[in-house]
């Protein structure tokens, strides 16, 4: 079994590194690269999971259906009431 949680490309700091691509296009390639690479080694009995913000699913979907048999996809529902005062947000978090 895989998961991953990659970087959201949300313009995080992380002291050395910064969670942000030059634009959408080079981030989704480079979701790409990694979910390939994952696949690569999975067993062939072996399942994947992965994290992805709301705004980048139709992307990564696309691409996930046409190459890999997706089995289903897993809603993850949580509160994010901290912040919700401030803007909105989604509250929840696809898995695939």
């Amino acid at each position: 079994m895989i998961f991953a949680d990659p970087p959201y490309n949300i313009d995080k700091n992380f002291g050395n590194n910064r969670d942000k691509w030059n634009c959408t296009k080079d981030y989704i390639n480079w979701c790409k690269t990694w979910i390939n690479e994952c696949m690569r080694i999975l067993k062939d009995n072996g399942t994947m999971y992965f994290m992805t913000a709301t705004q980048f699913i139709p992307f990564l979907d696309v691409f996930v259906s046409e190459n890999y048999n997706v089995l289903s996809r897993i809603i993850w529902s949580y509160d994010s009431s901290s912040v919700q005062s401030k803007k909105y947000l989604a509250l929840y978090m696809n898995q695939f």
